[in-house]
């Protein structure tokens, strides 16, 4: 890819599954996707930032005959890190399904992000650092009572923009949500 704002040399990585199959006389289903790319070198119109390691992947499949769908994982990678990864099932696709997804492993390191931010905005003023992670989350029940819940953590935050910082060394924020009934 290469324009006049920016570019990015192979290796691309661009792979979508889609297969279809009879069993006894129901059709299973499976899909496969990969997108990103594994150290490419990438250049902004202000410098030239690489290599660049970002991923986009799903393995799903629908069993008819189990009356399930899985996801095996569904995953987002970003500098060797994993930024979510989740999998999980959803039974009964044929009635009142039954849905049980979970995050499996969460880590955006903000310290490997923040060069890419200001290759990209030109902006040395924001700093940012630290580590975030969305795990765990869960979401489970049915569609018309169903749960979710996790935490988002947060380890040695630094954030600043002009006069105003902003320090952490360790923050926890759980929450729960519920929707309850049909309505």
């Amino acid at each position: 890819f290469a324009s006049k704002e920016a570019s990015v040399q192979p290796p691309l990585i661009l792979s979508w599954a889609l297969e279809l199959s009879r069993k006894d006389n129901a059709t299973a289903f499976a899909s496969r996707l990969r997108a990103g790319t594994y150290n490419a070198p990438v250049r902004f119109k202000r410098s030239h930032l690489g290599p660049l390691n970002f991923l986009i992947s799903y393995d799903l499949m629908m069993d008819p005959i189990a009356d399930r769908l899985t996801l095996d994982s569904l995953a987002v990678t970003f500098a060797g890190d994993r930024w979510l990864a989740l999998s999980g099932t959803v039974d009964k696709l044929s009635g009142a399904q039954m849905i049980d997804i979970r995050m499996t492993q969460s880590r955006i390191d903000l310290n490997r992000l923040y060069p890419y931010y200001v290759s990209v905005t030109g902006d040395r003023k924001m700093r940012f650092g630290g580590a975030i992670s969305l795990y765990p989350l869960t979401l489970n029940g049915t569609a018309a009572d169903i749960s979710l819940s996790g935490a988002i953590s947060i380890a040695d935050l630094l954030f600043s923009t002009g006069d105003f910082e902003l320090r952490s060394r360790s923050v926890r924020l759980g929450y729960a949500l519920a929707k309850r009934g049909a309505q």
